[in-house]
């Protein structure tokens, strides 16, 4: 992509009617508050299993005592703040892929190969989203070995919820891809 926005050449991009679309315009605003709100959450998961993590370190050297719960209770954070980070990955772009070949490609072919990779991201995530759920209901009558009152099933729930919303990123992204014409200078 280049500085206006377009790919990289001599093309610059316009917005389409089909942007001006109220139910395209009202998904594209959905999915950005949707993602305001797990930047919130995801923020605050992080922050609190930094600081239970530096407040177990800081026991276990100022008064020798070490709670496991923390520790679990991290690893359990981590995973959601894992699965919310890469929902906005999706959506910001700044999921790992290989584009040497793709960003030499003409735009349309281009836009076509992006097109067939989101395809194949939302068919692998949909899967995600039932698998992940089968296993969360898996995990309903299980219960964390050292948080007794903490139920599996909303740590594995991690998986199907970040797998829907990362869905729901690209089906933005290839919007906005789609959502776009050459025009050249």
């Amino acid at each position: 992509m280049n500085e206006k926005g377009g790919h990289v050449g001599d093309h610059q991009t316009n917005a389409n009617c089909f942007f001006h679309h109220p139910l395209i315009k009202s998904y594209l605003k959905f999915v950005d508050w949707m993602n305001w709100c797990v930047k919130g959450i995801g923020g605050l998961f992080l922050t609190a299993m930094s600081l239970a993590v530096f407040g177990s370190v800081l026991s276990r050297f100022a008064v020798n005592i070490s709670w496991s719960w923390i520790e679990e209770g991290a690893i359990f954070l981590m995973i959601w703040v894992v699965m919310l980070g890469a929902t906005l990955a999706f959506r910001s772009g700044h999921m790992i892929a290989v584009e040497a070949l793709v960003m030499n490609l003409p735009y349309t072919t281009w836009k076509i190969v992006k097109t067939v990779v989101g395809m194949f991201s939302i068919a692998f995530l949909l899967i995600l989203v039932i698998v992940g759920y089968d296993l969360a209901q898996l995990g309903a009558d299980k219960v964390s070995i050292t948080l007794p009152w903490l139920r599996m099933y909303w740590v594995y729930l991690a998986i199907p919820v970040g797998a829907f919303m990362m869905c729901l990123n690209v089906i933005a992204n290839l919007i906005e891809l789609w959502g776009t014409e050459v025009v050249k200078e």
